[in-house]
Parts: structure tokens; C-alpha cells; sequence
């Protein structure tokens, strides 16, 4: 258990979550942090240590009901995007809203873990607006790497009743790496794919369909903190969601989603691509990676440019990152409009 002496219950609590692992604050950058909240120096996390884990306990905890979709008449039929006549950028037929007790298509988000229980039960409860609603997942939506692919396809594919699909994503990046929008059209094709099976989905050998279920698309990584988070993000404006509202639902729904940089600029990229317009700022807190945030806090506190590290101390470092989560945890609550 990470120890933070002197950090705010919220620090503590986001930190356990994330658990220095996974996409949460790469080597690559932010190593200070990575020093200062293992109390060590930055390591490689043993490779295979976390996937036993998934393989063993499989868990729906912490998977996250992202919205409910409906299927809307052919994109032929709608006014197209002000790109459509760039192959990339195709008009969806799907619209994202808030879930309700009747909504029968759901789009989840969650980790490798949730997708290897998901894959072994019939169905399982979440909770939307104090209602209990049934939800059995007919399509798992897969974004790894090389390193965990194998397994997690053991895992979270060995149901032939449920469709898998895999797609290689990098968890980590350097600054400098540039991601294209293909990188995430293909996913956004796979989900497309899948609410339009779950939407109708046939009745299993010897069963009948049950109206009492929800069908689902669940849409995971390693963590469901880096690359899926960025891959429903970027889905929602596809559905026609500015960015800013698309942030909104899915910070809603798990607050500790953490992109990294490349992949945030990739997002709002893609929302020009989609809208011609911006909704958002790259500098807004809610949109900037933990690295980013304790760069400018470090930055405020020595009086030097982001990116300058300059304190370099176990002290000034817990300040920047208690800082920094006020920083984004504040800029969430003005999101969600919250008190």
C-alpha cells in the first residue's frame, strides 16, 4: 500500500487506485513522481505479477456503466460531418446519452479483470438511478500490448459466446509520439460492431431471448485508466458528443481515468476532425495528464517554466502532487457542475 503522509484522503484514495502501475504515470516521464510514491527509484513493475492476478480473480468491481446507446436511422439519412468526405470520418449511427432503469444497450468501460468475469457469467447487476438493471456483455472490445495481449485473451476471450476483438495500442509513449486517428477508428469500428449485434442479439442454443437483460458492449485495457478511457472518449464525439460532453460522461462515471497526453491531443485532433470546432482546452486541469499537472504545480512553486523540474525533494514533490489532485479534482466538480 502506497503511503502518502501528509496528502488529503483524496490523494490517498486515487493513489491506491491507481497503484503506480499501468498507464498511471509512465516511466517515460513524471520518474520524480514515480520515485516519490514508491519511495524508491523508478523500476519496471514485474511483468507478470498483475496479470496473474487478472487470471486468477477475475472481478466486476470498479467496472464502469459508461451510457446507454441507441441505434439511430442509416448515417446516409443525417446531415454529415463537416469531414465527411474524408474516409475517417463517417458519421455514426449510434447515439450515447445517460443510462436509464429501461435501457436496454449499454456501453461499459472497465479493466482486464472485468473483462475476464464478464466473459465467465451469464449476466451480472449494476445499479442505474436506484434501479437494479440485468447486464449480459455480448462483445468485448480488447486494447492491449504486446506484453499482456496473450494473456488477457486467455482470459477475457474463452467464451465462445461472447465476440472478442483485439487491438494493440502502446500504454506507453514518449512526448514526442505522435498517435493517428486510425489508431482509434479501428477501435471505434469494433464497437460499432458490437452495439449492432448486442442490439438484436440471438437467443443462445436451446434458450429464449430474455427482455429482462441488457445487452452490453464492454470496452477495457490493462487498467481502464489510459487507452480505453481514450478510445470511449473519442467514440462519444464520433457519436456526436462534443469532447467537453464526452468528458463529462465519462468522468462521471470513473473519475480516475488518466490519458496520457498523446492520446488527449489525439482527442481533441479528432474533434475538429468531426465537429470543425473546439469545446475545450488542452490546459483545462480535467484534460491534462497527473504529469502534466505536477509539472505546473512544481513549475508554480519554484517560480520556474513547466517541464523545469527544480525542487527534486520527497517534501516539495508531495506538495506538487497534493496540488496537482486539488487542481484536477476541482476542475472535475466545475465539469460535473458540482458543489
Amino acid at each position: 500500500m502506497l503511503q502518502m503522509i501528509g496528502a488529503p484522503p483524496a490523494v490517498q484514495a486515487w493513489l491506491c487506485e491507481q497503484q503506480v502501475t499501468e498507464g498511471s504515470i509512465p516511466p517515460t516521464r513524471g520518474a520524480s513522481a514515480h520515485a516519490m510514491l514508491a519511495g524508491e527509484e523508478p523500476a519496471e513493475p514485474p511483468k507478470r505479477s498483475l496479470l496473474h492476478q487478472w487470471h486468477l480473480a477475475p472481478t466486476l468491481d470498479k467496472v464502469s456503466l459508461i451510457g446507454a446507446v441507441e441505434l439511430m436511422e442509416p448515417a446516409a439519412k443525417r446531415p454529415a460531418s463537416p469531414r465527411a468526405a474524408d474516409p475517417l470520418v463517417v458519421p455514426s449511427r449510434f447515439r450515447l446519452c445517460p443510462a436509464r432503469a429501461d435501457s436496454r444497450l449499454l456501453l461499459l468501460l472497465g479493466d482486464a479483470a472485468n473483462a475476464a468475469a464478464a466473459s465467465a457469467t451469464e449476466g451480472f447487476p449494476i445499479e442505474v438511478n436506484g434501479t437494479i438493471l440485468n447486464v449480459k456483455v455480448h462483445h468485448i472490445v480488447c486494447i492491449a500490448d504486446g506484453r499482456h495481449l496473450k494473456l488477457v485473451r486467455e482470459t477475457a476471450g474463452r467464451n465462445p459466446a461472447i465476440c472478442f476483438e483485439e487491438h494493440h495500442m502502446q500504454d506507453r509513449l514518449a512526448p514526442e509520439d505522435i498517435v493517428p486517428i486510425s489508431r482509434l477508428e479501428k477501435v471505434f469500428s469494433s464497437i460499432d460492431a458490437g452495439m449492432l449485434a448486442a442490439a438484436s442479439p440471438p437467443p443462445a442454443v436451446g434458450q429464449v431471448a430474455s427482455p429482462s437483460f441488457a445487452s452490453a458492449v464492454i470496452v477495457h485495457c490493462n487498467k481502464g485508466h489510459n487507452r480505453s478511457p481514450a478510445a470511449v472518449l473519442g467514440w462519444a464525439v464520433r457519436c456526436g458528443m462534443s469532447l467537453r460532453e464526452a468528458y463529462r460522461l465519462v468522468l462521471s462515471a470513473r473519475p480516475t481515468v488518466d490519458p496520457l497526453e498523446n492520446y488527449r491531443s489525439l482527442l481533441l485532433r479528432y474533434e475538429l476532425d468531426v465537429h470543425g470546432k473546439a469545446s475545450m482546452s488542452a490546459k483545462e486541469p480535467f484534460a491534462m495528464h497527473l504529469t502534466e499537472l505536477l509539472e505546473l504545480c512544481d513549475a508554480q512553486n519554484n517560480g520556474s517554466e513547466p517541464g523545469n523540474k527544480t525542487s527534486g525533494k520527497e517534501g516539495g514533490d508531495l506538495v506538487a502532487l497534493a496540488e496537482a489532485m486539488r487542481l484536477r479534482e476541482a476542475s472535475i466538480r466545475t465539469l460535473l457542475d458540482l458543489k
